[in-house]
């Protein structure tokens, strides 16, 4: 008769073996993932709010894979999500330093440096990412009128957003949904209360089909 712990032993390799005869996926660990999968792993940590987790395993990726861009920008947007500007600033200009070429970091630092009660860097930033992110501009002309909006420039605020309308692709959105928010807030300060309405009409409707996750971290 075997003894407990080879029965034990005996039961967990019957029961990997149904697994992989039953064509199911082993599930990685956190330990066992590489960077790719350790990066994709921390920002859906990051999208549902859990921002601890998200750090450390984006702070993982910074000691494994020494100048990975992507680590800091994660980074900086973490800090951003809990309001701590001057980290934010410092990781997502890091990014940019070690991968000038992406538009996402351009906007993200933007955001960074609205946050830090630096609008003229934030405008500077974002013409900055416009230059080397054609393909994003529909993202940087939604960010124009936020900081245009913030700044009291309330009809350029209006332009940039419309811009933004036009030139998002259809399918994107999260992009749309985030466009009449701002505007929304825009037509609150200036009292256009129908306007105010119907952006607020298009929001719901974006909401309605689970894309009413803004991203502001400002407001």
């Amino acid at each position: 008769m075997l003894h407990s712990p080879h029965i034990f032993i005996l039961i967990s390799l019957l029961a990997l073996t149904s697994c992989v005869s039953g064509g199911s996926r082993v599930t990685l660990g956190p330990s066992e993932m590489n960077t790719e999968e350790r990066l994709r792993y921390a920002l859906s940590l990051e999208s549902r709010g859990e921002y601890i987790r998200a750090f450390d395993e984006y702070e993982k990726v910074m000691r494994s894979t020494p100048g990975e861009s992507r680590a800091y920008y994660g980074m900086g947007s973490v800090y951003l999500r809990v309001s701590r500007a001057d980290e934010a600033v410092r990781n997502l200009e890091k990014a940019i330093e070690l991968d000038g070429e992406q538009g996402p970091y351009y906007n993200r630092l933007a955001w960074a440096y609205l946050l830090a009660g630096e609008p003229i860097m934030a405008e500077m930033t974002v013409l900055k990412g416009e230059a080397v992110d054609l393909s994003g501009r529909h993202v940087f002309y939604d960010t124009r009128g936020v900081l245009a909006m913030v700044s009291g420039r309330y009809l350029e605020a209006e332009h940039h957003f419309k811009n933004a309308l036009m030139l998002t692709p259809l399918t994107d959105y999260a992009a749309l949904y985030n466009i009449h928010l701002h505007m929304h807030k825009l037509y609150l300060k200036t009292a256009e209360a129908e306007k105010a309405k119907a952006s607020l009409e298009e929001m719901k409707t974006y909401k309605r089909m689970g894309y009413g996750i803004p991203q502001p971290f400002i407001w």
